[in-house]
C-alpha cells in the first residue's frame, strides 16, 4: 500500500465530507432534538441537495457542469448560513468530537476497502469487476462534464462513443447519479473512469452513516449500527458498478427514517420542506419508483401499525395525527414518482432474467453471499441454512417488537418481511433479485430501533447488562449473530475487490493508460479483442469510454465491436485500411509479423515488422 495515495484519498474524503455537510445542513438542521447526531446526516444530504440543485442549473438555465456545480454549491452553501438563523447547531464542541472520530474511523476504513487498486498503483486507479455498469456511469459522467445540457449526443454507427450517452439521454432516470460522479471528476480533475472508486468512497461513508445516525438512539447502537452497514452489500454494489443502487437504497432509508422522526410529532413545514427537497434528491439518483416504494413501505408500515396499537382514548388526536402523517407521505410518495419523469415521459421499467430461482435469490436477499460471484466460501446448502437462520432471527425479533409495542420497529422488521412474503407468493424472482442491498440492512436498523427501545439506562456505578433486561439482551444476541453470518461474504469481498485474489486484467491504472495513448498518439489502431478473452467486455469498454473521449483513431474489428454496441445491433463498419497499430489483450498471441510495442496489465499494442 502507498502511504501516501492512501493520505490523499484520505484527505479528499474528509474535506469532501465537510463541505457536502455544509451543503445539506439547511433540510436536517430542523431534525435536532429528535435525530442525536444530526450532524452525520448532512453530508448525504448535501450530496442530495448539491447534485439537484446542480441539475436544475445545468439543464434549466443550459450552464456547463462546471458552472453549474459552482451555482449550486454557492446556493446550497447559502442556504445553510441562511438556516443558521433560523436553527443554529445546538450541543457544544465536545460533544462534536464523537460524530468527528467516528467519521474519521469510517472514512479510513473506506478508502483502504474502497480504493485499494489506486493504493496498490499509487495513483489514480480503477477496479473494473464483474460487471460494466461502471464505464455507463463513467461514460455519461465524461460527457455531462464536457457538454451543455443542449448538446444531446448523436446516436449513429460511425460514432460509438456517443452510442451510450444518446441512449441514456433517452430513456434513463438516474441523471443524478451521472451528474454526482460528474461533480466526483471536476473535483479530482480525473475523468469518470478514474474518479469512480474514489466516488464510491465517499458514497459509502456518507450513506453508512447518516443511515446509522437516523435509526441509533444511542452511542452504542450508533457503533454497532455503523458496523453492521459495512458488512452489507453495499459494499459489493459500489465494486461491482451499481452506482446508482448505493446511492438510492441508502437515501431512501435516509428518508424513511425522517419521516418516521417526523410522525412521532406534529411535522412542521421546515420538516416537510427537508424530506421533500431530500425525496426529490433520492429520486433521481435510481430510480423514483423504487424509492417510492420502500418509503411508502416503511413510512406506511409505521403509520398503519400506529393506528393499530393507538390507545381508544387518543384516537381523536391520534387519528389527527395519522391523516396528517398519511397525507405527508402521500405527497413524500408523488414527488418521488413526478422527479423521475415517468409520467411526463412514459418509461418501461424491465428486469433482466438471470434464470436463478428462490434457493439462489433467498440468501442474496439476506446479503451472505454476492449477487453475481461466489465469494463467501460457502456450500449452497450451508448458504441456505445461514438465510434461513437469519430470517427466524428477523422474524422472532418482529414479535418482540409487537410485544414492546415498537412502532418503528415493527414497521423496519416486519414491513420488509411482508414484502418478500408477496413477492414470493407472487413468484416477482427478478424485482426481488433487484432488492439485495435492502432487506438485510432494514433489519439491522430495526435492530437498532428495538434495542433503544427496550434498554434501560445502566445507573451509576452499575453493569450496563445488569439494567439491560431479558428483551434487549436477546435483541443484542440476534444482532451479534446476524453480523457473525456475513462475516465470510465481506472478508471474501473484499478479498475479490481489490485484495489478493483480484485478477490483474481489471486493475487499471492511469499512467498506464496515458502511456498507451501516448504511444498510440494520432495513429489508427485496430481494436482486435476476442469475444472469448477474460473480462472481454470490459477491456472492450475501457478503451471505448477513456480513449473515446480523448478522440484517439480507433477502429473496431468486428468482435470487439460486437462487445461494445451489441445492444444496437450495428453491422460492424469497414475501414479503408489497416490500422499502424493492432490492441490486443495480454492473454492472446500476436502474430509472428507484428512487434510488441507497448504493454499494460491488459493489452499488448503491436506494430508490423518492417
Amino acid at each position: 500500500m502507498h502511504a501516501l495515495t492512501f493520505a490523499e484519498n484520505y484527505v479528499f474524503i474528509v474535506g469532501a465530507l465537510i463541505l457536502l455537510a455544509g451543503c445539506g445542513w439547511s433540510v436536517v438542521a430542523t431534525f435536532q432534538g429528535r435525530v442525536r447526531d444530526v450532524v452525520l446526516l448532512a453530508p448525504l444530504a448535501g450530496i442530495l441537495v448539491l447534485t439537484l440543485a446542480t441539475l436544475g442549473f445545468y439543464v434549466i438555465f443550459q450552464l456547463p457542469l462546471w458552472s453549474a456545480a459552482t451555482a449550486g454549491l454557492c446556493t446550497t452553501l447559502a442556504a445553510t448560513l441562511g438556516s443558521l438563523a433560523l436553527h443554529p447547531p445546538g450541543g457544544t464542541v465536545r460533544s462534536c468530537l464523537w460524530p468527528l472520530g467516528l467519521t474519521l474511523a469510517v472514512s479510513a476504513v473506506a478508502v483502504y476497502l474502497v480504493t485499494a487498486t489506486s493504493l496498490r498503483f499509487g495513483e489514480p486507479a480503477f477496479l473494473y469487476a464483474e460487471g460494466t455498469d461502471h464505464l455507463g456511469y463513467a461514460h455519461v459522467a465524461d460527457w455531462l462534464t464536457h457538454h451543455r445540457a443542449s448538446d444531446s449526443p448523436i446516436n449513429y454507427p460511425r460514432g460509438p462513443y456517443e452510442s451510450w450517452p444518446a441512449l441514456v439521454f433517452q430513456s434513463d432516470p438516474r441523471f443524478g447519479s451521472f451528474a454526482f460522479l460528474g461533480l466526483v471528476s471536476l473535483a479530482t480533475g480525473e475523468s469518470g473512469m478514474f474518479a469512480y472508486d474514489l466516488a464510491v468512497a465517499l458514497i459509502l461513508v456518507a450513506t453508512v452513516l447518516a443511515v446509522a445516525a437516523v435509526f441509533a438512539r444511542s452511542r452504542l447502537t450508533m457503533f454497532g449500527l455503523t458496523a453492521g452497514l459495512l458488512t452489507c452489500h453495499w459494499f459489493d454494489y459500489g465494486q461491482m458498478g451499481f452506482f446508482g443502487k448505493v446511492l438510492g437504497y441508502p437515501s431512501a432509508f435516509l428518508v424513511a427514517g425522517l419521516f418516521l422522526v417526523a410522525a412521532t410529532g406534529p411535522i412542521r413545514p421546515w420538516m416537510m420542506t427537508g424530506l421533500a427537497v431530500l425525496m426529490a434528491g433520492t429520486a433521481v439518483m435510481h430510480s423514483g419508483l423504487a424509492t417510492a416504494l420502500f418509503v411508502g413501505l416503511i413510512g406506511g408500515s409505521f403509520l398503519a401499525v400506529r393506528a393499530l396499537l393507538a390507545r381508544r382514548e387518543a384516537l381523536r388526536p391520534a387519528g389527527r395525527e395519522l391523516m396528517e402523517g398519511a397525507a405527508a407521505l402521500a405527497l413524500l410518495v408523488g414527488i418521488a414518482v413526478l422527479s423521475s419523469g415517468t409520467l411526463a415521459r412514459p418509461l418501461v421499467t424491465t428486469y433482466p432474467d438471470w434464470h436463478v430461482g428462490w434457493r439462489y435469490i433467498l440468501p442474496r436477499l439476506a446479503d451472505l453471499e454476492n449477487q453475481v460471484i461466489p465469494v463467501a466460501g460457502i456450500s449452497p446448502g450451508a448458504l441456505a441454512a445461514a438465510a434461513w437462520v437469519e430470517l427466524g432471527l428477523w422474524l422472532g425479533l418482529g414479535v418482540m417488537a409487537v410485544r414492546q409495542r415498537a412502532v418503528a420497529a415493527i414497521a423496519l422488521l416486519a414491513g420488509p418481511l411482508l414484502l418478500l412474503v408477496v413477492l414470493y407468493l407472487l413468484d416477482a424472482k427478478m424485482v426481488a433479485f433487484q432488492l439485495i442491498g435492502t432487506f438485510y440492512p432494514l433489519s439491522l436498523c430495526g435492530m437498532a430501533v428495538l434495542f433503544d427501545g427496550v434498554r434501560q439506562p445502566a445507573p451509576p456505578g452499575r453493569s450496563w447488562t445488569a439494567t439491560m433486561g431479558r428483551p434487549a439482551l436477546l435483541t443484542l444476541g440476534a444482532a451479534v449473530i446476524t453480523l457473525g453470518l456475513h462475516g465470510p461474504r465481506l472478508a471474501g469481498a473484499c478479498s475479490r475487490f481489490g485484495g489478493d485474489s483480484t485478477p490483474a486484467e481489471i486493475r487499471f491504472s492511469k499512467s498506464q493508460m496515458n502511456q498507451l495513448a501516448a504511444v498510440i498518439g494520432q495513429a489508427t489502431v485496430d481494436v482486435d479483442l476476442g469475444l472469448r478473452a477474460d473480462n472481454a467486455s470490459q477491456l472492450a469498454l475501457a478503451l471505448l469510454v477513456e480513449f473515446g473521449r480523448r478522440g484517439l483513431a480507433l477502429q473496431w474489428q468486428p468482435d470487439a465491436w460486437r462487445l461494445i454496441v451489441s445492444y444496437r445491433g450495428w453491422p460492424p463498419p469497414q475501414y479503408p485500411r489497416a490500422g499502424a497499430f493492432r490492441l490486443i489483450t495480454v492473454k492472446e498471441s500476436p502474430k509472428p509479423s507484428e512487434t510488441i510495442v507497448f504493454r499494460t496489465e491488459q493489452y499488448l499494442l503491436l506494430q508490423p515488422r518492417p
